[in-house]
């Protein structure tokens, strides 16, 4: 008889030994997981879009890896004007740089006058225009922990 309840005990000491190894190793990865998309937001340099010919002059903020303009209501930047393709142009943060692309729009884009034909790279206080409608491009500054 106190072999089988000290076999029981041995059984239930196992188990409770792995449910709290479970138990930690899931907090630890949330955790993880969680400091590690911290930190991926932060890397991004937020990428400030005025529009130029807006009454007020607001400023759009944008801290993710790629954003698109276009007229489609999808898009991250919506621009309702008619000479704005449904999917007109798209930034995208790669290799430690903000780059803007035309997405083979009816009117085309066009960087501080210059027609895009290919990626270029954005630097703070370039001038794009999509079809008639102009944007100032500011680029913040990382942040230094």
């Amino acid at each position: 008889m106190s072999g089988i309840l000290v076999l029981i005990l041995r059984i239930l000491f196992v188990l409770l030994l792995y449910v709290f190894l479970y138990w930690a190793f899931s907090v630890i990865w949330r955790d993880l997981r969680g400091k590690t998309q911290a930190l991926t937001h932060d890397a991004i340099p937020a990428l400030l879009i005025t529009p130029l010919d807006a009454p007020s002059e607001e400023v759009l903020q944008f801290q993710t890896s790629e954003v698109i303009l276009g007229r489609d209501p999808v898009c991250n930047l919506c621009v309702p004007h008619e000479t704005v393709s449904a999917r007109h142009a798209r930034f995208t943060f790669q290799q430690n740089q903000w780059w803007v692309e035309d997405l083979n729009s009816t009117n085309g884009s066009f960087l501080n006058g210059e027609r895009l034909t290919t990626r270029a790279v954005i630097v703070p206080g370039d001038e794009l225009r999509c079809g008639q409608i102009a944007f100032r491009i500011e680029i913040e500054p990382k942040k230094s922990f």
